[in-house]
């Protein structure tokens, strides 16, 4: 009888497992994840010394990491596993509490069930970042709380107040579940000090964390959120929950440049950035536009001001041939995958994983089709000199190729919008106008120079 209740349990478990290791290192790191990338290969101290500057919440997670990427390896993979177990670990313990707070078996496995086949919270299981660490510890919190609230004897009460310091000190969004929980044992159990000195140790992490709220929220990290129009975000909650957040073009443009470990100079105009092109410190040599189709045409014109002479559209751009003749901007695009160097370290496209590194230069108008050759070509070890991403307009294509190809060395790159917009700086190459060549071994499509492809 007690097999036949562990079974579908265990089922759903695993299941949710399933969809959380598979292909677990396949897509490339985003930005946010690049800020945890750099911050657990730190040496500890460094790496508290930088959390203040660099992110908005609390030190647990990176220090769990910190320690997990040593023994599992800082590979995309290795560092993503951590998250994936935690999840994994979020579905057993939401049938727990959902059995003992519900009272039911089958309310118990419905709750496992959504939480193992949550697309959002699978989503975040494959994400190196504290989100899914703050569930597990919030379910622990939940799971806690229901034996406290039934018999508040003293080591129930100690397990609800360590899972909620360490949800404090995960994320302090966890107050949200927090000061629910407190309220409810208070009202129902308020003549007991021994809840009262329950709550104790959580005021003092609350208050101990005072002082990096305040360094965090000077680094002004989250303003965006306060500029989204809340409307629009109520609006998200459903299409999030069903399908899972999308990044942004201009933040994967974003990452894919600092995980390829590009050398030269990178701008961000726009979140967590410069505020404007005019406020960059120089001009970048190649802009990537990841912006609203209607603010394109007001960045490139600031672009040709500031001396830039490339651009490439990453998203769409109202009547974008006026606006490069009228700016004297030669821009790839619009919908363009972006560009690839491997060998520059230079990763300036919407690619979902590392770009490996090869002879052969693929040049497509179609980011899917892009997508699609990488994926094959990984496993085929098969590498690549350079992508280049036309986008849709083809017309002006073999110029804008010749000029931004040819016309640079390594580059100082700029990412404008206002999500992002990167640009790109030093030169790309001395490859001169070359826009297809024929020969070596086999044949290479794409400019080419000296003797490393």
């Amino acid at each position: 009888m007690t097999c036949c209740r562990v079974v579908p349990i265990l089922i759903i478990t695993l299941l949710g497992a399933a969809l959380r290791f598979y292909g677990i290192g396949h897509q490339g790191i985003w930005y946010d994840e690049s800020y945890t990338f750099a911050l657990v290969k730190l040496p500890l101290g460094v790496m508290f010394g930088r959390i203040p500057h660099t992110e908005s919440t609390p030190p647990l997670y990176y220090c769990c990491v910190w320690v997990w990427g040593r023994i599992f390896g800082f590979g995309a993979a290795g560092i993503r596993t951590f998250s994936a177990v935690c999840g994994t670990a979020t579905i057993p313990v939401a049938y727990a509490a959902a059995r003992k707070l519900l009272h039911g078996r089958r309310a118990a496995l419905i709750a496992a069930a959504l939480t193992a086949f949550n697309p959002l919270l699978i989503w975040y299981s494959q994400e190196a970042r504290s989100y899914e660490l703050l569930v597990l510890l919030s379910a622990c919190t939940l799971l806690a709380f229901a034996y406290a609230r039934e018999r508040p004897a003293p080591l129930a009460l100690a397990l609800w107040t360590f899972t909620c310091c360490c949800a404090l000190l995960t994320h302090y969004y966890a107050i949200l579940l927090i000061i629910p929980e407190a309220a409810w044992l208070l009202y129902e159990h308020r003549y007991r000090r021994v809840v009262y000195a329950a709550l104790s140790p959580i005021a003092l992490i609350g208050l101990a964390l005072l002082p990096l709220i305040h360094a965090q929220d000077a680094n002004h990290m989250n303003d965006w959120i306060g500029r989204s129009p809340f409307g629009e975000r109520l609006r998200q909650v459903i299409p999030l929950f069903l399908i899972g957040p999308q990044t942004p073009e201009g933040a994967r443009v974003l990452a894919n440049i600092l995980e390829a470990g590009f050398t030269g100079k990178h701008f961000v105009v726009g979140e967590g950035g410069y505020a404007s092109v005019a406020a960059l410190p120089e001009a970048p040599d190649l802009a990537i536009l990841a912006c609203a189709a209607g603010e394109a045409a007001g960045h490139i014109h600031a672009l040709a001001a500031r001396g830039t002479r490339a651009a490439i559209a990453v998203g769409e751009v109202d009547d974008l041939a006026a606006v490069a003749r009228e700016s004297g901007v030669r821009v790839l695009g619009p919908h363009s995958f972006g560009i690839a160097v491997p060998r520059l370290g230079l990763n300036a496209s919407l690619s979902h994983m590392a770009v490996p590194r090869g002879r052969v230069a693929l040049l497509t108008q179609s980011a899917s089709l892009a997508r699609v050759v990488l994926d094959w070509a990984g496993p085929n070890g098969v590498g690549f000199s350079h992508i280049v991403g036309v986008g849709g307009n083809v017309v002006n294509f073999v110029l804008s190729y010749g000029m931004i190809y040819g016309h640079f060395g390594l580059p100082r790159l700029g990412v404008a919008g206002s999500g992002y917009g990167t640009a790109v700086g030093h030169q790309f190459t001395q490859a001169g106008g070359c826009v297809t060549r024929a020969g070596g071994r086999g044949d290479d499509l794409g400019a080419h120079s000296g003797s490393d492809p």
